[in-house]
């Protein structure tokens, strides 16, 4: 069902006529509706739908209400703070807080709502946005967005039909100093389906990336690659971090600050999807900020009522590179 307080208030408000041809909503401003019993005056409210032709019914009809964003209109402004409401197996659960602006609303049904003295929504406070803990941080891919068809088609190779994306973890903690690294730590294997690919689809994955970052692991890196069965390409590079230096026959073995080289070869008939080296400050600091791509649906191991999911990361559909993923955590 839909929050009720907004339904209350809507069921205060009639379409002045054929909303396809409307776009102002008139006050129901009939004596059972006075200030005395909740009612709300014409002077005090009015909701502005724009764009509302784009959320008509195709086929005639009447008009539905559809899940909307409401922004209470405070100031004469371009865009401002709208709150979308989230449902949970089809009940209201609590708003989101959502940026709006001309670009939003013609995609999105928006009602923007004019109040004069008039406290109508009070969404609900959401919680501090999650910080990395002293104890276990573990760290998942929880969706994949994959846009190109990396395989053929048709292949007498075998290297046809899906492609057969690998989420992977590098890290050098606690190797050797001056050492290098051969293998990835952890691989997530996401095969998408060439609809998946064509349709843009957001894949749920909610796969382990790193089973527990320690606060002295302070860089890894975060590759991609399509895996098939021909032709190599190479993961080079160095990770700063905390290093084990071997005894010696006068001193013990100890761990340091150091570097650690890596060259890690798979196979693969197209180019490097990525290799992100990230520090573990930069991963928990911005774990939850937008990265360029704005915020999934992706709620995780996120306390009720978030302000939103976690952001996407690379790419979204129609935006971006081929391959995106998100990267939520979780503390213990």
């Amino acid at each position: 069902m839909n929050d009720p307080s907004f339904m209350e208030f809507l069921n205060k408000v009639k379409a002045s006529s054929n909303l396809a041809n409307k776009k102002q909503l008139e006050i129901n401003n009939t004596k059972s509706l006075g200030a005395n019993d909740g009612g709300y005056d014409e002077a005090d409210v009015s909701i502005y739908f724009p764009y509302s032709d784009n959320f008509m019914p195709q086929n005639g009809g009447d008009y539905n209400v559809p899940i909307t964003g409401i922004v209470p209109a405070d100031a004469d402004t371009d865009e401002g703070t709208g709150h979308v409401p989230f449902y949970l197996n089809d009940r209201f659960q609590y708003y989101m807080n959502v940026k709006v602006d001309d670009d939003y609303a013609y995609k999105n049904a928006t009602h923007i709502i004019g109040v004069n003295g008039v406290d109508l929504i009070k969404p609900m406070e959401a919680p501090p946005s999650p910080v990395a803990s002293p104890g276990v941080n573990r760290v998942y891919v929880g969706y994949g967005l994959c846009k190109e068809q990396y395989d053929r088609l048709i292949s007498f190779t075998g290297n046809g039909g899906e492609s057969e994306i690998k989420y992977c973890r590098l890290s050098g903690y606690l190797q050797t100093v001056d050492g290098q690294v051969t293998n990835f730590q952890d691989i997530i294997s996401v095969n998408f389906g060439r609809r998946e690919i064509k349709d843009q689809h957001w894949k749920y994955v909610l796969a382990l990336w790193d089973a527990d970052w320690a606060s002295n692991n302070t860089e890894q890196v975060f590759a991609i690659y399509e895996e098939d069965n021909k032709n190599t390409i190479t993961f080079n590079g160095s990770l700063g971090t905390t290093v084990t230096i071997p005894s010696t026959p006068t001193t013990p073995g100890i761990t340091a600050s150091g570097t650690v080289g890596f060259s890690v070869t798979r196979q693969s008939q197209d180019e490097i999807i990525r290799q992100l080296k990230i520090s573990r400050n930069a991963y928990f600091r911005g774990s939850f900020l937008d990265q360029g791509f704005g915020f999934s649906g992706d709620f995780s191991f996120l306390p009720p009522p978030p302000t939103h999911g976690w952001p996407h990361y690379d790419a979204i559909p129609g935006a971006g590179a081929n391959v995106g993923w998100t990267w939520p955590y979780k503390t213990f």
